[in-house]
Formats: C-alpha cells, sequence, structure tokens
C-alpha cells in the first residue's frame, strides 16, 4: 500500500482542473513540434491551439468556470404590476435565482452525496440570450429602439414634390412636441415645462404656427419595410394634411418598393442638428433618383403614369370600343398543332424503338410543344391570350408534359383549368416560403461583404478582367464606367492608354474602331487585402459621372444590389403563376443563385463530369474503356447521366460532358481561379438577366473576390504559417514577395471556394463573428485566437456603439484620429504611450493605423500634414514585407508582439 498513499482521488470539474494546471504548455508544444510523423490537420491544429494559449498568455485550467457571468440589470428587467401586486420578471433573473438557491442547499446538504436536485424545465441560458434573432446580439446591439417614430398607410398625392410627404397633423404634433414645447419657452410665452404641455395640450393657434415653422428645419426618414436596399430609407420635408393618412409622391414608390392596396411606412424624427445636416446633404429623395445596382433612374414615369401622359397627348381622343368576340382568331393555330401532334407521335415511335431514353423523349417533347407556343419569348402574356397556355408546372415545380393547348380567350376545359391549378397554388405558396429564403440570403450577402469599404486610390495592379461583347449586352455596356487596365491598341498605336477612365468620348473611340473586348480594372482583381481601390472599382453608379469616394460602402451596396432583386422576383412568382421555363420561376432562378453562392455540393448523381483537358472525344462505349498513354483520359459515366457529346466532338478544358450540376470546387481545380471566378459570374448574372433585371457586373465580381479571398497553406516554407493555415489571398502574396526577395522559400498554397455561411462566420472580427451564427464555438474560437477587436467594419462599431466608418462616419473618425492620437483605437493608453516615446515625436501629430495594410498608409500620406504615420502590424511575414516596401520617411511600421505592456 505504501506506493498508493502518494495517489489523489477527486471528483468533478475541481479534479479535472488540478489536473489541467499540471500541464506544461511550453513542453507540450515542443513535443507536438517534433513529431515529425505526424502531419495531419489534427497534429496542425494542435499547434495552433498552444501557439494561442501561450501567445495570449492564457491558461489552460482557466477553461474551468469559478464564477457565473451575471449580464447588465438594464437587460434583465423586474417590473411591477400594479392590478394583481406582483413581480413579473425575466427568464434570466429565474435562472439566477434558482442558482443561488441551489448553492445555499449544497452548503446545507453538503455531506450528502445526491448534491443538487435537477430540473426538468429548461430555461434560456447566457448562450441562448446572446445568439440567435432575439438574442442581445442582433436585437439589442445590431436593431436600436427608436423612440420618435409613427407609421399610418400611404396614399398616393401627384401634387408633392419629390422631396416633401404629406404628414397628418395628428401625427406631426406628437412627433414634434419636444421641439414645440422647447420653442414656447424660448419665445417666453410661458415660464414651465408644465405650463408649456398645457398649451401644447389645448392645441391652439401659437402650436400651429410654431410646428410650420419647426418643420421647415427638421426633416424626417421614412421606411417601407422590408429594408432591402438603401433607397428602402429616404429623407423628406413634411408637409402637413388634414387626413390620417401619410400622402406620397407616385414617383417615390418605385425606390421604396412600395403601392396603394395598404401598405404602411414608418416615419422616423432626427433629433439632433447633425442627423438634420446628413438628411439634407446625403439622405434626400432628390439625391436617390438612380438606381446604385445599375445605373438607371428609378424615379422614372410607369405603368398607368405612361398611359395617362400618351392619353393627354394623344391628338384624337374619341372612343373606339372593341368587344371581346371581335378579336381575331389565329388562323393557323388547327395546323401548327396538328403538326406538333405528329411530331410528338414521332418522338413516341422513336422512344419505343430504343433511339430515346425516357427523359430525353419527355424533354423533347417539351420543346416540340414550346416552339409552337413560343414560351421563350417575351411576348409571353400575348400567347397565353391568343394562341395556347403552354406548359404548366406540378406542385414539385417539375414540368407536366401535357401542356395546355387552349388559350385564355377560347377558355380552358376542365381538365386543362384542373392541370393549371397546380402552377396557381406553387405560386401562392411560394410568395410566403421563398421570401423568407431571399429574406436570409440577403443578410448573408451583407455579413459576407459588410467590411469591403474603398480604403485607396490605386492598388497599382496591373490585373484586370476582359470583357466581351455578348449576344445580352453590348461591350459599351459592360465597360462604361471602369478604368483600362490594358492599353486598347489599333494596329499597334495606342487608341487609349492604361487607367483611363471610360466615359462617353473613350466610349465613342471604341465603337469607331470596333473594338469588340477590352481589358478593365475589377474590384476581383484589387491588390488591396482589406479593401478596394477606386481605379479598380470604377464610377459610383447612384452619381452622374463621379468616381466612387474613399470611405464607400462597396461590399454593402453589392449585397442589396444582389439581394433586393433576389427578394423582389420570389413574390413576383404570384404574378408569372407556373408556366413552364427556367426564366419564369424564381423557384428555379433563386435556388441557382443559392446553389452557387453557398457552394452547395451537388450529389454524386447530380454532379457534372467536366473536360480535364482541351480535345477531341474519340469513343463512347458501354464497356469499360482502357486508358491509352497521358494524351488520352478516360471518363466513367454512370447510366442516370445524360451524355451531352458526341464522338468526334472537339471539347474544351471545363466543358460539360454530362448533363448535371458544376461542383465549383472541380471547375477551381481544372480552370484555376481567374476561370472560377468568371464562372461564378456568368451563373448569377444568368439568372438575374433572365428575370429582366439588370445589375451591374462589378457588384457581382465584388462576391467573386470574397468567395476566392482565401487559400490553404500545403506547403509553409520559411514562413510562420503552419500548413492548413487558411490565409488572405492578398496577405499571403505579399509575403511570398518578400520571401523570394530574401532569397527563401515561399509558401505553397491551393485555392479555396469559400461559401457566403464561411464568410460570414469567420470574419476577422469577433463581434461580427459572434453575432452571426454558432456563437458558442465562435466566442471559443475567437478568445483563442483573435482576441482583441479593433472595430474597423461598420457591423462592429454599431455593436460597439461607435461610428461606422463609412460616409460622414469616416470623415468624423478621421478628424478624431488627427485630434486623439489614432484611426483605429487601442483599448490601453498605456499601449499608446509607448508606441509614442519609442518613436520620439509628437503626440499631437501622430495617427495611427492598427493593422493596415500598406496602400492605406501611402494614401493617408496625401491627405494628412501629420509629422509621423505609425503602422502597427500583428503578423511577422507580413510585417517584414511592408518594411521593406516603405519608401517614405514619415511612415513608420512597428511589431505589435514587441510592444506588449506587462
Amino acid at each position: 500500500m505504501e506506493k498508493y498513499r502518494q495517489i489523489k482521488i477527486g471528483i468533478g470539474s475541481e479534479a479535472f482542473e488540478e489536473l489541467l494546471k499540471e500541464v506544461n504548455l511550453v513542453e507540450e508544444l515542443e513535443k507536438v513540434k517534433n513529431n515529425l510523423k505526424s502531419s495531419s490537420k489534427v497534429h496542425h491544429e494542435k499547434i495552433k491551439f498552444l501557439r494561442s494559449l501561450l501567445d495570449q498568455e492564457l491558461k489552460l485550467e482557466w477553461i474551468i468556470m469559478r464564477y457565473l457571468p451575471v449580464i447588465p440589470s438594464g437587460l434583465r428587467p423586474v417590473t411591477k404590476l400594479k392590478e394583481e401586486n406582483t413581480i413579473a420578471t425575466t427568464q434570466k433573473n429565474n435562472l439566477l435565482q434558482r442558482v443561488i438557491l441551489a448553492k445555499k442547499r449544497i452548503n446545507e446538504y453538503q455531506k450528502e452525496s445526491e448534491g443538487s436536485p435537477s430540473f426538468q424545465n429548461k430555461v434560456k441560458g447566457l448562450l441562448q440570450e446572446l445568439s440567435g434573432k432575439d438574442g442581445i446580439m442582433r436585437r439589442h446591439s445590431l436593431g436600436k429602439r427608436v423612440d420618435y417614430s409613427a407609421r399610418s398607410v400611404i396614399v398616393p398625392n401627384p401634387n408633392l414634390l419629390l422631396t416633401q410627404i404629406g404628414l397628418p397633423v395628428r401625427m406631426a404634433l406628437i412627433l414634434y412636441r419636444p421641439f414645440i414645447i422647447q420653442k414656447i419657452l424660448k419665445k417666453k410665452i410661458v415660464s414651465t415645462v408644465k405650463e408649456a404641455e398645457k398649451i401644447w395640450l389645448n392645441k391652439g393657434p401659437v402650436v400651429f404656427s410654431l410646428l410650420d415653422k419647426i418643420i421647415q428645419e427638421h426633416p424626417v426618414l421614412a421606411n417601407r419595410a422590408p429594408s432591402l436596399h438603401r433607397l428602402s430609407i429616404q429623407g423628406f420635408y413634411p408637409k402637413l394634411t388634414t387626413g390620417n393618412s401619410i400622402e406620397l409622391n407616385p414617383l417615390i414608390t418605385t425606390p421604396l418598393n412600395a403601392d396603394f392596396d395598404g401598405d404602411q411606412i414608418a416615419i422616423h424624427l432626427p433629433l439632433t442638428k447633425k442627423a438634420c445636416e446628413e438628411i439634407k446633404e446625403r439622405i434626400l429623395s432628390s439625391h436617390h433618383l438612380i438606381d446604385p445596382k445599375n445605373g438607371f433612374l428609378i424615379d422614372a414615369p410607369s405603368q398607368d403614369m405612361i398611359l395617362g401622359i400618351y392619353y393627354l397627348s394623344k391628338e384624337n381622343k374619341q372612343e373606339n370600343p372593341i368587344f371581346f368576340d371581335e378579336i381575331a382568331e389565329i388562323a393557323s393555330k388547327k395546323e401548327q398543332i396538328q403538326q406538333s401532334e405528329k411530331k410528338i407521335k414521332q418522338i413516341d415511335e422513336h422512344y419505343l424503338q430504343g433511339y430515346y431514353s425516357e427523359e430525353e423523349s419527355k424533354q423533347k417533347k417539351i420543346a416540340v410543344w414550346e416552339e409552337y407556343s413560343g414560351a421563350r419569348a417575351s411576348s409571353e402574356n400575348l400567347t397565353q391570350l391568343f394562341a395556347m397556355r403552354g406548359h404548366t408546372t406540378n406542385y414539385l415545380g417539375e414540368i407536366i408534359e401535357t401542356p395546355i393547348i387552349s388559350s385564355l380567350r377560347e377558355g380552358l376545359s376542365p381538365f386543362e383549368f384542373f392541370t393549371s391549378v397546380y402552377g396557381a397554388i406553387k405560386g401562392m405558396t411560394d410568395i410566403a416560403l421563398k421570401t423568407a429564403a431571399a429574406g436570409d440570403l440577403t443578410r448573408r450577402l451583407v455579413e459576407s461583404s459588410q467590411g469591403l469599404t474603398i480604403i485607396a486610390s490605386d492598388c497599382q495592379t496591373s490585373a484586370g478582367k476582359l470583357l466581351k461583347e455578348t449576344s445580352e449586352l453590348s461591350l459599351v455596356e459592360r465597360i462604361y464606367g471602369r478604368y483600362l487596365a490594358q492599353d486598347i491598341l489599333d494596329k499597334k498605336t495606342p487608341l487609349l492608354v492604361r487607367n483611363t477612365l471610360l466615359l462617353e468620348k473613350e466610349i465613342e473611340i471604341i465603337q469607331k474602331s470596333k473594338i469588340n473586348s477590352a481589358w478593365v480594372r475589377s474590384p476581383a482583381t484589387c491588390e488591396l487585402a482589406d479593401g478596394i481601390c477606386q481605379k479598380c472599382y470604377g464610377l459610383d453608379l447612384s452619381k452622374l459621372g463621379e468616381t466612387v469616394a474613399i470611405g464607400t460602402a462597396v461590399g454593402i451596396i453589392a449585397a442589396q444590389s444582389l439581394g433586393e432583386p433576389g427578394t423582389q422576383l420570389t413574390m413576383r412568382t404570384f404574378h408569372v403563376g407556373g408556366i413552364a421555363g427556367e426564366e419564369e420561376d424564381i423557384t428555379q432562378g433563386l435556388p441557382k443563385v443559392k446553389q452557387v453562392l453557398d457552394n452547395i455540393k451537388p450529389k454524386k448523381e447530380e454532379k457534372a463530369i467536366l473536360a480535364k483537358i482541351d480535345g477531341k472525344i474519340i469513343s463512347i462505349e458501354e464497356k469499360e474503356i482502357k486508358q491509352v498513354g497521358e494524351e488520352t483520359k478516360v471518363y466513367q459515366i454512370s447510366e442516370e447521366k445524360i451524355v451531352k457529346v458526341n464522338e468526334g466532338d472537339e471539347v474544351k478544358k471545363g466543358e460539360k460532358i454530362t448533363t448535371g450540376k458544376v461542383d465549383l470546387e472541380d471547375y477551381l481545380e481544372i480552370m484555376g481561379r481567374d476561370a472560377c471566378q468568371d464562372y461564378i459570374k456568368e451563373e448569377i448574372r444568368n439568372v438575374y438577366s433572365s428575370q429582366g433585371i439588370d445589375i451591374n457586373e462589378k457588384h457581382i465580381e465584388i462576391f467573386t473576390r470574397q468567395m476566392l479571398s482565401k487559400v490553404e497553406v500545403i506547403d509553409n516554407g520559411d514562413s510562420d504559417y503552419l500548413i492548413g493555415d487558411i490565409v488572405n489571398y492578398q496577405h499571403l502574396q505579399k509575403v511570398n514577395q518578400s520571401l523570394t526577395a530574401s532569397k527563401k522559400k515561399p509558401v505553397a498554397f491551393k485555392n479555396i471556394v469559400l461559401s457566403l455561411k464561411d464568410l460570414a462566420s469567420h470574419p476577422d472580427s469577433f463581434l461580427a463573428g459572434i453575432s452571426f451564427q454558432n456563437t458558442l464555438k465562435s466566442l471559443v474560437n475567437y478568445s483563442l485566437y483573435q482576441p482583441v477587436d479593433y472595430l474597423r467594419g461598420s457591423k462592429e462599431s454599431l455593436i460597439a456603439g461607435q461610428l461606422i466608418p463609412v460616409g460622414t462616419g469616416l470623415v468624423e473618425r478621421e478628424k478624431y484620429s488627427k485630434k486623439r492620437l489614432g484611426q483605429n483605437f487601442l483599448f490601453d493608453k498605456n499601449y499608446l504611450h509607448k508606441i509614442v516615446d519609442c518613436c520620439s515625436i509628437d503626440t499631437n501629430s501622430v495617427i495611427i493605423e492598427v493593422g493596415s495594410g500598406y496602400g492605406n498608409l501611402t494614401n493617408l500620406l496625401a491627405e494628412t500634414d501629420c509629422q509621423k504615420i505609425i503602422g502597427v502590424e500583428k503578423d511577422s511575414n507580413l510585417f517584414q514585407w511592408l518594411v521593406k516596401n516603405n519608401k517614405s520617411e514619415r511612415i513608420i511600421y512597428l511589431k505589435q508582439d514587441a510592444l506588449t505592456i506587462d
């Protein structure tokens, strides 16, 4: 028994804590590093985990919680009910109360082995309170309650100006109450607030005269929910009305996505002078006449307005009524139907003889009827009225093989009516189900791109995208407002040089020279790691002929440009019904967008086989083919798939050999990074353009950039990275440049495709990350690997109650940075002063740009006359590159871990 006397026996978390205390992290890290045999992902994750614990000076035993976190009392209110004389409280207080009672009970019965009794009823814990739509992060930090607001139904008033909104007097009196009382006291009509309130309650002539003056100085914000894009919130000057409804100029309904069938609008009253100035300068409806997604006029007259203008300007207004039975019939309809039926019989015969599979037979029949009915034409409504309704879809979205031959004018038979009901039901259910799906897509679009802003004038890249004329878009439409990436030559003579902005004059030169392609700068190829430069983005589409300004949130604009029409398309299903054709139904279009942007891997049976090399189809056989030599490729194709090629066909690398969905990762591996970006862009653009929606392709290019913004390290070379690390592509390119210049081994990597969910779940900000999804996992990961948030993005700044670095917020932050030393805040003032002391510089003339890129700091040189600009960089590889490429004496780079305060 002597040898067992030193053994300690313990139970529960205390015993586990003792074991964790005995772990030596330094020794453990050395053991893992020396284990060269293992090179698995788990092995590298372990090294990363141990390094993070040591870097952040975290102890392993801190995993055990010794203290119960208690959130502020404002988030767990207690209310006394007057009627019942009882206290109403939240589940959070009940939880804390039960924990305290359980602790008391444990103290009383400490000797008993059972411990505290378990509770059956589940209550919300701290984690549940943080996460979800109704959690603290999204409900209280991202969504702010507004006190001064109102809501009412909208009605048209064409006599209002574009900048005016009709506000009911009853509503205005309550909204502007504080300002009215202030004016009464200022004019010394009465001396106390109570007396002023009495005058306001009586609503005498004095009150109305003051209200008329106040509304001229205080514009309001009108918001039509759902707020799908920035045009959903606009500023207006109020005009008092006697009714109970809010009056609106009919031209404003398009940007607000409103109509006059019972829609409501919320009115918000800004209180501060600065807020009122911002509305007048930036948010007033007269500043939002152009749609940011395509640069088209959005407040243009439409529908009955154009019909009214036509009628007013018509010379002869004599009415000539046309009766329904006078509408001429299509003479050749019977003959064409007979011809189509003959073709159908022929297809059936070929199917029975074994020429076609069942699926091929079905598709060929559908194609015959579509060819006759003109289902693909733009005049679809007239086709249905006078020719035939054509194919409809069932409740699963599949095309019903038998078409509806009757037109709406002729009337449908009972069987045809029953068949068309499928599509009608589908159209109704899609409104409820698919609108939510499109809304979720919009949220993920915003979450994944909200950090992208314009941060510099030029990244100096020579890369770009080759744009050509297509069947749908001319070259002029595609390149307008972009900067050239390469010179445009005419017989070796440069017509236009690189970095020329393509406006009307330049476009005219290109048209005269009959050039059909051009290399232009693109957000997808911009070399800045933390944003995009002005030249890679080009013109601001919402302003006439203006280059995009520094600080513009182009990521959010791109997300809204794709999300807003996506949501509208789901609603448009209601009008289209169940007519077949992929272009006509967003239930086929929206899943396509989600499939591409979410990088959803197709099932094995749905996956298309792609050609891995350029070549010629030698043979297609039902037996197994053996590969001969390296120049031939053999593809095994299952029976379910339909082969798209024939023997002797020429195929190019990346082309589909079979039908099915393209796996983006396979396409990236075969075609490379640039081709994969172009494929994603074309797939998304085709879905929107098939629905008649014009979206400028630079918005889509922002998402192709984001989806391929990360790479995976497969050989770390002479860098500090670990194999398996997922790092920023632009950062790694700079690190490799530095390593190559120092004659060291560069990092080898492979490109990866990230989904919107991946991008939104792993941003650089921990506040943005934990407020999206998987709160617990995100909290643990960020506390280990990224415990400091520098509040660089809009979302994290909003959560922390800071001005967002966009628009006027960016201007204010820059002003503050010059006064208070630091554009991006450091949480420790001692740390700040240590930087100042080590550089021997004046504290009143410094801007500190924490973790910034080289381009951002050089851009600041032109904007400020400060003595020094200091860049603090955490990444050691990037730090070396920045120091080496620094060409200004006014810029100093410091490594963050060298300045740690004890």
